[in-house]
């Protein structure tokens, strides 16, 4: 199946995690670039061997959360699919025509929850651990602003 098909097919269904879901595209875009810019000081400041050290390891643990929350995501998207195929195979039609009602039924609306949960949905780990990360990972690219903005004012 590809990427094509499969985001058509998930656009086909109602509800609120596909907004969700871009909206955390775009915040994971947003801090995976701000991350990114925070590199750029190491090679035009002069920094001190452990103070370098230290800024780097920060930045690689930052890269840690943003990856952890990216996979995670990647790998919620693959169950959402797989849950579309398992009601679509449950009662006997094609994966295009499987609706929302149907993925409830089924028992899988809980893997169609991004940043808040659905009423059908019984699980609360994906959506905290989804704000825990996110969250975190906006302290922790806030910190390093922090630190790129107290060197630009010293130097």
């Amino acid at each position: 199946m590809t990427q094509h098909r499969v985001r058509a097919q998930l656009e086909q269904l109602d509800g609120s995690w596909r907004h969700e879901r871009r909206l955390l595209g775009v915040l994971l875009r947003l801090a995976f670039g701000l991350a990114g810019l925070c590199w750029l000081p190491l090679l035009w400041l002069q920094m001190e061997g452990a103070f370098r050290t230290a800024f780097t390891l920060t930045q690689y643990q930052l890269y840690v959360i943003l990856l952890t929350l990216w996979g995670y995501d990647y790998r919620r998207q693959l169950r959402r699919m797989e849950c579309i195929l398992e009601c679509a195979t449950k009662l006997q039609r094609l994966p295009e025509n499987v609706t929302w009602e149907d993925i409830a039924s089924c028992g899988c609306a809980d893997r169609f929850d991004v940043l808040r949960r659905h009423p059908k949905s019984r699980a609360w780990f994906p959506v905290a651990f989804t704000w825990g990360l996110l969250v975190g990972a906006y302290l922790w690219l806030g910190r390093q602003i922090a630190v790129v903005l107290g060197m630009l004012v010293s130097a």
